[in-house]
């Protein structure tokens, strides 16, 4: 009997419960005013206390289907008259959804006002807090300080270095937590902006906002100190987190509709080629109609002010209902935004939609309605396009040619690019690549940098240099797959106009096996350099003479005035004088070529030269080069040798003059040498006695790194390791890097020719290039690299006159001096 009794009564006490607080209210309502009984809002006010938050939180925390509330209670209730009631957040609230209800809230602040945030927290002279005239008043300055043209421009500059450098951190992080960063960069910007509050130290000086903000109205009234404080924290307080929002649902936006995404980077892009300078103005965001559509649709979408709060100051009649004085009134934004009667499939998004009117008046809430209406439009509006713009910008040529040209160019319908970043439109990665090189002067540190953002990985990036998307190689293993693959990875420069058709450089397949043969039995057979060997002596003795009796001189220039004169003379007999002070090299060797062949009368004469190497040489089936073929070979070589030989010696002398003890060890080699002698001249042969020589030959080379970067171009789209590099790209091979990465060199900078008493991992040396075509002439450089030094060494004492010179690295890595030194005697 008691049990039954107990549950009739908590049977009983549920009704009770479930509609206690509608009784109560309604009840409450009903004493405070005239009528007999308060007609309050259609709804449910939910159970004592807890009211219906644990249904609001079904929908919005668990279902994760926060419009389902609002529909639920129209299922139930009916549209009726565009609210119901409720109770929320420990108060009674009424539910305001349709744009005619929210019209009438938001145009009646003398009877719904704000509450929130507190005044503790903004100030409570902030826009915010205040009502009436000292509202009007305030937000006239206020809006005078944000919202005017020029106002925007200053915006528009201020915010564009912090996202471009938070966008470049955000590319070396590879993985990043959108809402995370974008906080970061907004707060940058706002506080910047704002009080000129610099991400760091604080800076003591107002911005011109505040500045603005003491201006003063039309009749000279100005605000207190105390405004000015509170209505900064106030819009620092508003703005944070509705841009950060913003802006990350854009990036989210953008992702899931590659279509939106496509039309928006057309538009940037040619507002980009449009203007010189790097940073966008609020001008030239008028230009921009698509843009302004996209922001539009995501903010529509981003709900970031989903629910806007007011509080009644009396009792409010509406379509023939009464909201109490007290209670809570939540106009609920989102749901104008996604409700089916006021926009065409909602959830999707579409920013064409905006070419059309807006379907119902008020449907669009996203900045709040009436006087309240949020002031930064404008501002927040830009710092959601500048960040977009830009964005679109910095990955513009990765999307372009990783998800766009490669996809569609792929037989299986996608296409993975190495990993890496490809820069900005046209320019790529220039910019980048010309502040390692020619600003830092840490050339090796532009790979570092990749090498830090993507990790190893496969040992090639993605790039954009030069005008033309690239790869660059950078591992031992990756420089092997492309040296060997000659079919794929095709040389495409020097410009056969340069080299002739038919030079070394120039040919692929059969014909290079055929020339290759010719060309390297002349200048690589032992005979031929015993002759090379002795030809360059005389020249290499005379400009040593003639350095010490103008005891100051520049390296450089003067190394590459005996080096042209000693090729000149080894390949084509051009003596040094008025002859190759007065013609053109190429021309010369026609006139030479075609004299030789009147001459030949079939005699066997000695082989002096290059050019007799060529002409006289036969393969396996007695055939021979052709006159062409021979002209354009010796000028292919002219141009490979003349430099790099230059260059190569110049640094000799440099890290000579650097490194005492190792010079003092070469000396000593050396003058051992000519003590066991009495020639003059050193022969090739004697050179292999030289072995601490031809260290220190090998160690000149790897750090003189003449081909810093080895060009080759794809004819095919390659794969490797499961990643593809398309057709037609550039592959640019980083030598330099094999031979100045700790990985492969222990301390790699310093210049150790005892290093190479040690053999080396295979594919880390690679100063003369790999494969089939791996520089013919490599012997004939060392060669005359081992004589310069000897005579250098044993004759001569030289200083640098500026030891600490400037390096530069572009086109090819020298100090800025040229090596100038002051050489005299032993």
């Amino acid at each position: 009997m008691t049990v039954a009794i107990w549950l009739s009564v908590a049977l009983g006490l549920l009704p009770l419960l479930w509609w206690w607080n509608d009784i109560w209210y309604r009840l409450t309502a009903s004493f405070r005013s005239s009528y007999a009984v308060a007609k309050l809002p259609p709804g449910h006010m939910g159970l004592p206390i807890i009211g219906e938050m644990f249904t609001f939180l079904w929908y919005f925390k668990f279902l994760r289907r926060p419009d389902d509330y609002i529909n639920s209670k129209r299922n139930k209730h009916g549209d009726g008259i565009g609210m119901y009631r409720t109770h929320l957040f420990g108060y009674p609230s009424v539910i305001v959804y349709s744009p005619a209800a929210n019209k009438f809230v938001f145009r009646h602040e003398e009877s719904f006002i704000l509450e929130w945030p507190n005044v503790e927290l903004i100030g409570k002279n902030s826009l915010s807090a205040v009502h009436g005239k000292a509202h009007t008043r305030i937000r006239s300055l206020v809006s005078r300080s944000l919202n005017q043209p020029d106002a925007l421009r200053r915006i528009t500059i201020f915010v564009q270095p912090r996202i471009i450098s938070a966008l470049k951190s955000w590319a070396e992080r590879r993985t990043i937590n959108s809402y995370k960063e974008i906080k970061k960069v907004t707060l940058e910007n706002m506080g910047m902006y704002f009080a000129s509050f610099e991400p760091g130290p604080t800076i003591d000086k107002l911005d011109e906002y505040f500045h603005r903000l003491l201006a003063g109205d039309e009749e000279g009234g100005q605000l207190s100190d105390n405004e000015i404080l509170d209505n900064i924290v106030n819009i620092l307080a508003a703005g944070y987190e509705t841009t950060t929002l913003s802006t990350m649902w854009v990036i989210y936006f953008l992702a899931k509709y590659p279509k939106v995404l496509q039309k928006l980077r057309d538009e940037n892009v040619s507002l980009k080629k449009s203007k010189n300078e790097e940073f966008v103005t609020s001008d030239e965001m008028l230009k921009m109609k698509y843009t302004m559509k996209v922001v539009d649709e995501t903010i529509r979408l981003a709900n970031v002010a989903a629910i806007v709060f007011r509080t009644t100051t009396k009792d409010v009649q509406y379509e023939g209902y009464i909201i109490p004085k007290g209670w809570k009134v939540m106009l609920w934004i989102r749901y104008l935004h996604t409700n089916p009667d006021n926009f065409d499939d909602p959830l999707s998004f579409n920013p064409d939609r905006w070419d059309a009117p807006i379907s119902a008046s008020e449907t669009y809430r996203v900045f709040g309605g009436g006087s309240r209406t949020k002031l930064g439009i404008s501002g927040t509006m830009w710092l959601t396009v500048v960040p977009l713009v830009i964005w679109l910008l910095w990955w513009w040529n990765d999307i372009w040619y990783g998800i766009l040209t490669a996809t569609f160019r792929s037989s299986k319908g996608g296409t993975k690019l190495p990993p890496g970043h490809m820069g900005l439109p046209i320019i790529g990665e220039m910019f980048t690549f010309l502040w390692y090189f020619k600003f830092l002067r840490r050339p090796d540190d532009y790979i570092n940098s990749k090498r830090h953002k993507h990790d190893d990985g496969i040992g090639m990036y993605r790039t954009h240099l030069f005008g033309r998307p690239s790869i660059i190689v950078f591992s031992p293993a990756a420089n092997k797959f492309v040296f060997r693959d000659e079919e794929r990875f095709v040389l495409e420069w020097p410009n056969v106009e340069i080299v002739g058709k038919t030079s070394l450089v120039a040919v692929h397949g059969k014909a290079h096996v055929r020339i290759r043969s010719f060309v390297s039995r002349s200048i690589n057979q032992p005979d031929a350099l015993r002759r090379i060997a002795i030809v360059v002596q005389p020249r290499i003795i005379s400009a040593l003479r003639s350095w010490v009796e103008r005891r100051k001189i520049i390296s450089y220039n003067e190394i590459n005035k005996v080096t042209f004169e000693n090729i000149g003379m080894y390949f084509a007999s051009f003596e040094p004088g008025p002859t190759l002070d007065t013609l053109d090299k190429y021309f010369t060797g026609l006139e030479e070529l075609e004299k030789r062949n009147n001459n030949d009368d079939g005699s066997t004469r000695p082989m002096n030269d290059l050019m007799d190497g060529l002409m006289k040489l036969k393969d396996e089936e007695g055939s021979q080069l052709r006159e062409n073929e021979v002209l354009d070979n010796i000028v292919s070589i002219l141009v490979a040798g003349y430099e790099s030989t230059t260059l190569a010696t110049m640094w000799a002398v440099y890290y000579l003059a650097k490194y005492p003890k190792v010079l003092q060890k070469l000396r000593e080699e050396n003058v051992s040498l000519k003590k066991s002698k009495t020639e003059q001249l050193v022969t090739s042969d004697e050179m292999l006695k030289m072995k601490y020589t031809m260290k220190v030959v090998d160690e000149t080379i790897r750090l003189a790194n003449i081909a810093a970067i080895v060009f080759r171009t794809t004819t095919k789209d390659v794969q490797y390791k499961g990643y593809t590099i398309p057709k037609g790209w550039n592959v640019m091979l980083w030598i330099r890097y094999l031979h100045t990465d700790p990985e492969n060199f222990n301390d790699p900078l310093s210049f150790n020719p005892d290093r190479w008493d040690a053999s080396m991992t295979s594919g880390t040396y690679q100063v003369f290039g790999g494969g089939s075509r791996i520089c013919v002439g490599n012997m004939l450089a060392r060669l005359q690299l081992a004589v310069f030094l000897h005579h250098l060494s044993t004759g001569y004492k030289w200083e640098l006159v500026n030891p600490d010179a400037k390096m530069k690295y572009l086109s090819h890595p020298k100090p800025e001096d040229g090596v100038e030194i002051t050489i005299e005697e032993l």
